[in-house]
């Protein structure tokens, strides 16, 4: 029997639908993915899935969500 485990941890990205002009959440959802040593992910502007495995990264993560804000 073969298993296998992963440590991938996800999340999701919501925002509200006023303003996907200006955020989109699978930009956000792929970009923190990427930075949290995953593959990726996506979805549509309003809501997107990502995950990632590089937990040391974690307490990171607000500052590099703040960065693509602000982008």
């Amino acid at each position: 029997m073969l298993e296998i485990i992963t440590l991938n941890y996800p999340y999701t990205v919501a925002i509200s639908k006023a303003i996907t002009d200006k955020f989109n959440a699978g930009f956000i959802a792929k970009e923190l993915s990427l930075f949290l040593g995953g593959s990726g992910g996506g979805g549509q502007p309003s809501i997107a899935q990502a995950g990632g495995s590089d937990l040391a990264k974690l307490p990171k993560v607000k500052d590099q969500l703040q960065s693509l804000l602000d982008t």
